[in-house]
């Protein structure tokens, strides 16, 4: 998929059922109150096998946290 094909799936695509594995109940009241140097870190990491996300501990980080996971793992490979 290309840049404008990506964006125009991103803009007029059905991203709600794209991301519905990946959202829990009462996700949107969990999140309501970050601000952009925030993000939620979910472990296990949602690429890894097993149970299904709402499963999964959750806790709101600075984004440079999740960041920094995400430069560390990418090194290990």
């Amino acid at each position: 998929m290309g840049f404008s094909d990506f964006l125009y799936w991103a803009c007029f695509g059905d991203v709600q059922k794209f991301y519905e594995t990946f959202r829990w109940e009462g996700w949107v009241e969990e999140i309501r109150h970050m601000d952009g140097n925030q993000g939620v870190l979910i472990y296990p990491f949602l690429w890894a096998d097993g149970d299904p996300v709402t499963d999964h501990a959750r806790s709101v980080v600075p984004v440079e946290e999740l960041w920094k996971i995400f430069v560390s793992d990418s090194k290990l490979k």
